[in-house]
């Protein structure tokens, strides 16, 4: 009876195992990819490929800049103006 436990709990303990080696396995195939991609990127050099800009236009242009929205700190107004139009106006 205590064999057939211990032969179980030991079978439990090597899928455990066998789980975290399989992810282990995957992490570090994917840190060695990296890791080519990365030499390889180094062998090719910076900008290596990229090819001057032709420009089709004598003038040139500044680009558009962002135009932020007004957000004043305070009203430039003291007070709001008062309706000039009111009872006596009208029957004048």
């Amino acid at each position: 009876m205590v064999v057939v436990v211990v032969v179980q709990i030991r079978a439990a303990f090597n899928r455990r195992n066998r789980r975290w080696a399989d992810r282990s396995l995957r992490v570090q195939g994917a840190a060695v990819a990296k890791a080519t991609k990365a030499g390889a990127a180094v062998k090719q050099g910076l900008r290596s490929k990229k090819s001057g800009k032709v420009r089709k236009s004598s003038t040139f242009h500044r680009p558009k800049t962002l135009k932020a929205a007004r957000k004043p700190l305070y009203e430039r107004k003291s007070a709001p103006k008062t309706n000039k139009l009111d009872q006596f106006q009208i029957i004048k």
